[in-house]
Protein backbone atom coordinates (compact mmCIF):
# COMPACT_ATOMS: atom_id res chain seq x y z
CA UNK A 1 0.00 0.00 0.00
CA UNK A 2 1.48 3.68 -0.91
CA UNK A 3 0.16 6.91 -0.44
CA UNK A 4 -1.93 7.91 -3.07
CA UNK A 5 -2.47 11.71 -4.62
CA UNK A 6 -6.12 12.20 -5.85
CA UNK A 7 -6.95 14.21 -8.76
CA UNK A 8 -9.48 16.72 -9.28
CA UNK A 9 -13.04 15.58 -9.33
CA UNK A 10 -13.99 14.85 -13.15
CA UNK A 11 -16.29 17.56 -14.98
CA UNK A 12 -18.63 15.12 -16.06
CA UNK A 13 -18.89 13.27 -12.06
CA UNK A 14 -19.89 16.71 -11.09
CA UNK A 15 -22.28 17.40 -13.20
CA UNK A 16 -23.83 14.47 -13.20
CA UNK A 17 -22.73 13.53 -8.99
CA UNK A 18 -26.92 14.76 -8.19
CA UNK A 19 -28.60 12.81 -10.63
CA UNK A 20 -26.81 9.50 -10.33
CA UNK A 21 -26.88 9.79 -6.87
CA UNK A 22 -30.54 9.81 -6.53
CA UNK A 23 -30.41 6.84 -9.15
CA UNK A 24 -29.14 4.69 -7.16
CA UNK A 25 -31.08 5.66 -4.40
CA UNK A 26 -34.24 4.91 -5.89
CA UNK A 27 -32.63 1.65 -7.51
CA UNK A 28 -30.15 -0.09 -5.15
CA UNK A 29 -28.65 -2.72 -8.22
CA UNK A 30 -27.93 0.38 -10.36
CA UNK A 31 -24.02 0.52 -10.63
CA UNK A 32 -23.96 4.41 -11.06
CA UNK A 33 -20.46 3.83 -10.53
CA UNK A 34 -19.59 2.16 -13.28
CA UNK A 35 -18.66 5.47 -15.94
CA UNK A 36 -15.45 5.39 -18.12
CA UNK A 37 -14.85 9.19 -16.58
CA UNK A 38 -14.69 7.97 -12.97
CA UNK A 39 -13.24 4.65 -13.31
CA UNK A 40 -10.34 5.87 -15.71
CA UNK A 41 -9.00 8.82 -13.65
CA UNK A 42 -9.16 6.53 -10.77
CA UNK A 43 -6.82 3.85 -12.39
CA UNK A 44 -4.41 6.33 -13.54
CA UNK A 45 -4.20 7.55 -9.85
CA UNK A 46 -2.94 4.30 -8.85
CA UNK A 47 -1.13 3.47 -11.67
CA UNK A 48 -3.82 0.82 -12.72
CA UNK A 49 -3.22 -0.76 -9.59
CA UNK A 50 -5.08 -2.06 -6.54
CA UNK A 51 -4.95 0.71 -3.73
CA UNK A 52 -5.30 -1.48 -1.09
CA UNK A 53 -2.74 -4.45 -2.24
CA UNK A 54 -0.93 -2.88 -5.21
CA UNK A 55 -1.99 -5.83 -7.97
CA UNK A 56 -2.16 -4.74 -11.22
CA UNK A 57 -5.82 -4.50 -12.36
CA UNK A 58 -7.17 -3.70 -15.31
CA UNK A 59 -7.26 -5.22 -18.89
CA UNK A 60 -3.33 -5.57 -19.41
CA UNK A 61 -3.00 -7.67 -16.26
CA UNK A 62 -6.24 -9.62 -16.76
CA UNK A 63 -7.63 -8.97 -13.00
CA UNK A 64 -11.07 -6.97 -12.96
CA UNK A 65 -11.36 -3.49 -11.49
CA UNK A 66 -13.86 -2.79 -8.68
CA UNK A 67 -14.47 0.71 -7.53
CA UNK A 68 -14.53 0.29 -3.78
CA UNK A 69 -16.36 2.49 -1.72
CA UNK A 70 -14.23 3.91 1.42
CA UNK A 71 -17.68 4.59 2.91
CA UNK A 72 -19.19 1.44 2.14
CA UNK A 73 -22.43 2.15 -0.17
CA UNK A 74 -25.17 0.16 1.77
CA UNK A 75 -24.73 2.34 4.66
CA UNK A 76 -23.64 5.75 3.12
CA UNK A 77 -25.69 5.63 -0.14
CA UNK A 78 -24.93 9.57 -0.34
CA UNK A 79 -21.46 8.80 -0.95
CA UNK A 80 -21.90 6.40 -3.76
CA UNK A 81 -20.55 8.57 -6.37
CA UNK A 82 -18.70 11.34 -3.90
CA UNK A 83 -15.30 11.41 -5.69
CA UNK A 84 -13.31 11.43 -2.35
CA UNK A 85 -15.31 8.18 -1.61
CA UNK A 86 -14.00 6.06 -4.55
CA UNK A 87 -11.14 4.03 -4.77
CA UNK A 88 -9.94 1.36 -7.62
CA UNK A 89 -9.41 -2.12 -5.52
CA UNK A 90 -8.85 -5.77 -7.07
CA UNK A 91 -11.76 -8.32 -6.48
CA UNK A 92 -9.91 -9.78 -3.59
CA UNK A 93 -9.44 -6.85 -1.47
CA UNK A 94 -13.31 -5.64 -2.46
CA UNK A 95 -14.59 -8.77 -0.93
CA UNK A 96 -12.60 -8.78 1.91
CA UNK A 97 -13.36 -4.99 3.08
CA UNK A 98 -17.38 -5.81 1.75
CA UNK A 99 -19.43 -3.40 4.19
CA UNK A 100 -16.99 -2.92 6.90
CA UNK A 101 -17.84 0.42 8.44
CA UNK A 102 -15.03 2.41 7.87
CA UNK A 103 -16.23 5.18 9.78
CA UNK A 104 -17.22 3.65 12.79
CA UNK A 105 -14.17 0.88 12.69
CA UNK A 106 -11.58 3.33 10.41
CA UNK A 107 -8.56 1.63 8.11
CA UNK A 108 -6.25 3.25 5.92
CA UNK A 109 -7.39 5.68 3.07
CA UNK A 110 -4.34 5.64 1.19
CA UNK A 111 -5.58 8.76 -0.24
CA UNK A 112 -5.79 10.62 2.84
CA UNK A 113 -3.69 8.94 5.10
CA UNK A 114 0.10 7.96 4.57
CA UNK A 115 0.66 3.90 4.80
CA UNK A 116 3.94 4.74 6.20
CA UNK A 117 2.92 5.97 8.98
CA UNK A 118 0.89 2.71 10.48
CA UNK A 119 2.66 -0.01 8.81
CA UNK A 120 6.21 -1.18 7.93
CA UNK A 121 7.29 -4.11 5.55
CA UNK A 122 8.90 -7.50 7.16
CA UNK A 123 9.99 -10.40 5.21
CA UNK A 124 7.32 -10.13 2.69
CA UNK A 125 4.51 -9.46 5.24
CA UNK A 126 3.15 -5.98 5.88
CA UNK A 127 3.33 -5.29 10.29
CA UNK A 128 0.89 -2.68 12.03
CA UNK A 129 3.61 -0.27 13.85
CA UNK A 130 1.42 -0.66 16.87
CA UNK A 131 0.34 -3.88 17.63
CA UNK A 132 -2.91 -3.04 19.72
CA UNK A 133 -6.11 -4.69 18.47
CA UNK A 134 -8.35 -1.50 17.77
CA UNK A 135 -5.23 -0.04 15.99
CA UNK A 136 -5.84 1.58 12.26
CA UNK A 137 -3.00 0.11 11.01
CA UNK A 138 -3.95 -3.90 12.36
CA UNK A 139 -7.40 -3.43 11.42
CA UNK A 140 -6.04 -2.61 8.16
CA UNK A 141 -4.45 -5.42 7.88
CA UNK A 142 -7.01 -7.86 9.84
CA UNK A 143 -9.81 -6.22 7.29
CA UNK A 144 -8.45 -6.24 3.49
CA UNK A 145 -6.48 -9.60 4.95
CA UNK A 146 -2.88 -8.03 3.36
CA UNK A 147 -0.94 -10.84 4.38
CA UNK A 148 -2.66 -13.80 3.02
CA UNK A 149 -0.06 -16.31 1.69
CA UNK A 150 -1.21 -17.52 -1.67
CA UNK A 151 -3.10 -14.37 -2.84
CA UNK A 152 -0.32 -11.63 -1.37
CA UNK A 153 2.88 -12.97 0.47
CA UNK A 154 3.78 -15.33 -2.56
CA UNK A 155 3.58 -13.06 -5.65
CA UNK A 156 5.60 -10.17 -3.35
CA UNK A 157 8.43 -13.25 -2.66
CA UNK A 158 8.21 -14.02 -5.73
CA UNK A 159 9.21 -10.25 -7.25
CA UNK A 160 11.24 -9.47 -4.66
CA UNK A 161 13.11 -13.24 -4.95
CA UNK A 162 13.77 -12.36 -8.46
CA UNK A 163 14.72 -8.51 -7.82
CA UNK A 164 17.28 -10.31 -5.08
CA UNK A 165 18.76 -12.22 -7.93
CA UNK A 166 19.71 -10.01 -10.46
CA UNK A 167 20.98 -7.60 -7.88
CA UNK A 168 23.40 -10.94 -7.05
CA UNK A 169 24.81 -10.78 -10.89
CA UNK A 170 24.94 -7.13 -11.34
CA UNK A 171 27.26 -6.77 -7.68
CA UNK A 172 29.06 -10.03 -9.16
CA UNK A 173 30.01 -8.69 -12.45
CA UNK A 174 30.95 -5.36 -11.22
CA UNK A 175 32.88 -6.75 -8.31
CA UNK A 176 34.87 -9.18 -10.80
CA UNK A 177 35.62 -6.14 -12.96
CA UNK A 178 36.78 -4.32 -10.07
CA UNK A 179 38.34 -1.13 -11.09
CA UNK A 180 38.03 -1.80 -14.82
CA UNK A 181 34.23 -1.60 -14.72
CA UNK A 182 34.65 1.96 -15.98
CA UNK A 183 36.48 1.64 -18.98
CA UNK A 184 34.58 -1.71 -19.84
CA UNK A 185 32.26 -0.47 -21.87
CA UNK A 186 30.14 -3.83 -22.33
CA UNK A 187 30.39 -4.78 -18.37
CA UNK A 188 29.73 -1.07 -17.72
CA UNK A 189 26.58 -0.61 -19.43
CA UNK A 190 25.42 -4.01 -18.36
CA UNK A 191 25.58 -3.00 -14.72
CA UNK A 192 23.93 0.79 -15.14
CA UNK A 193 21.24 -0.34 -17.72
CA UNK A 194 20.50 -3.18 -14.97
CA UNK A 195 20.54 -0.51 -12.07
CA UNK A 196 18.15 1.38 -13.83
CA UNK A 197 15.82 -1.28 -14.41
CA UNK A 198 15.91 -2.50 -10.85
CA UNK A 199 15.47 1.01 -9.56
CA UNK A 200 12.37 1.44 -11.95
CA UNK A 201 10.39 -1.13 -10.20
CA UNK A 202 10.50 0.51 -7.05
CA UNK A 203 8.83 3.39 -8.93
CA UNK A 204 4.89 3.58 -8.11
CA UNK A 205 4.20 2.83 -11.49
CA UNK A 206 5.07 -0.76 -10.33
CA UNK A 207 3.55 -3.87 -9.38
CA UNK A 208 4.30 -3.71 -5.62
CA UNK A 209 6.04 -1.20 -5.45
CA UNK A 210 6.31 -0.87 -1.32
CA UNK A 211 8.07 -4.38 -1.15
CA UNK A 212 10.32 -3.99 -4.27
CA UNK A 213 11.66 -0.53 -3.26
CA UNK A 214 12.06 -2.11 0.44
CA UNK A 215 13.96 -4.99 -0.17
CA UNK A 216 15.74 -3.02 -2.79
CA UNK A 217 17.34 -0.22 -0.29
CA UNK A 218 17.79 -3.02 2.50
CA UNK A 219 19.94 -5.27 -0.12
CA UNK A 220 23.49 -5.48 1.07
CA UNK A 221 24.80 -6.19 -2.47
CA UNK A 222 22.94 -3.58 -4.13
CA UNK A 223 23.89 -1.21 -1.22
CA UNK A 224 27.58 -2.45 -2.09
CA UNK A 225 27.57 -2.49 -5.65
CA UNK A 226 26.21 1.61 -5.08
CA UNK A 227 29.63 2.13 -3.26
CA UNK A 228 30.86 0.35 -6.10
CA UNK A 229 29.40 3.17 -8.66
CA UNK A 230 29.73 5.70 -6.36
CA UNK A 231 33.35 5.25 -5.91
CA UNK A 232 33.72 4.94 -9.73
CA UNK A 233 31.84 7.87 -10.43
CA UNK A 234 29.27 6.12 -12.57
CA UNK A 235 26.51 6.36 -10.04
CA UNK A 236 24.91 9.00 -12.39
CA UNK A 237 22.14 11.70 -11.52
CA UNK A 238 19.29 9.44 -12.92
CA UNK A 239 20.85 6.85 -10.77
CA UNK A 240 20.05 8.80 -7.51
CA UNK A 241 17.07 10.56 -8.88
CA UNK A 242 15.53 6.81 -8.74
CA UNK A 243 16.94 5.76 -5.81
CA UNK A 244 15.79 8.81 -3.60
Amino acid sequence: MIRLIRPDKPQKLAEQEVELTKKFESDKTAAVWKKAFIQAPLLKMTHNKCSYCERLIGKTSGQDVHIDHFKCKDKYPDFVVEWNNLLPSCARCNRNKSNHDTVDQPIINPAEMNPKDYLFISKYRYCSKKAEEGSIGRRTLDVLMLNDSDDCCLPRFQLCNALAEKISDLYQLAFDKGDALKDDTVSKNKVLNGCRKLLEKCLPTAEYSAFMATSLHTDDNFLALKDVLVKQNLWDEDLMKLFD
